[in-house]
């Protein structure tokens, strides 16, 4: 996505939301000069990701679900899992192996990214004004294949592929770095969240009003890029809200 196009998008989630521009911009320069001289340059993403094809996992109720039953048909052997933030640490759990690559603005289990990490996983950090704190004490701790992302204007390694939430931002990069496939799953958008979304939570539970306006813009970003997208993006979430532009399909057809 050029910056052109997003920067409207940017300015609606400013002013949703009450975001201050300048601590975004704070926050991405921090995870740039954390990363420098590491960071996972955009074509080596593109050399990571061109031509695949994954599953992007959320952290929607249908998460467990959806992942059992992939893993029943053996589908994370034909497909690359890429785990929203806290969706790493259920395929650690569930499926008993690590995600390809993971997404995550470090709210989502610290232990469950590190572990990622630490298998390989490429690590794509995003920086915002209200997770500074975690970008200057946790960021820091990933040794591997990191990358960082923001919501504001790129920096030189600090890249901006447009999108909102962890998940929907991941789609949104496997697009533009030339993935061949994109299936979603565990992306609800409905009004509970999963267990897998905060780490302290025990089971799913309702969205609040915050939580709810935010799953509203990831969706309405995925309509958004569906028509525009040059890759296939198919939803195979197991229940949930329909993403215009983005058919359903059964797992047992991919």
């Amino acid at each position: 996505m050029e910056f052109k196009d997003w920067w409207p998008w940017y300015v609606r989630i400013v002013e949703e939301f009450g975001f201050d521009m300048d601590r975004d911009r704070l926050s991405a320069k921090t995870l740039s000069g954390i990363l420098d001289g590491r960071a996972l340059s955009l074509d080596e993403l593109r050399r990571s990701f061109k031509g695949g094809s994954f599953i992007v996992f959320g952290c929607g109720p249908s998460l467990q679900r959806n992942l059992d039953e992939a893993s029943r048909l053996r589908l994370l052997s034909r497909y690359l899992p890429v785990a929203a933030d806290g969706a790493a640490s259920a395929l650690l759990d569930l499926a008993c192996r690590g995600p390809y690559a993971v997404v995550s603005d470090l709210d989502g289990g610290f232990r469950g990214l590190l572990e990622a990490d630490m298998r390989g996983a490429i690590m794509v950090l995003h920086a915002h004004g209200d997770n500074l704190d975690k970008i200057e004490g946790l960021a820091p701790s990933f040794r591997g294949r990191v990358a960082g992302t923001t919501q504001a204007e790129p920096l030189s390694n600090v890249y901006n592929f447009g999108g909102f939430t962890d998940g929907d931002r991941a789609v949104f990069m496997l697009e533009e770095m030339d993935a061949r496939r994109i299936v979603l799953m565990g992306m609800d958008f409905g009004f509970k969240v999963g267990r897998y979304s905060k780490p302290w939570l025990k089971e799913e539970m309702p969205a609040d009003e915050r939580k709810l306006r935010k799953l509203s813009f990831a969706k309405r970003l995925l309509e958004w890029l569906a028509p525009r997208a040059s890759c296939e993006i198919l939803n195979a979430t197991g229940s949930g809200e329909p993403i215009k532009g983005i058919p359903k399909v059964e797992l047992g057809n991919l």
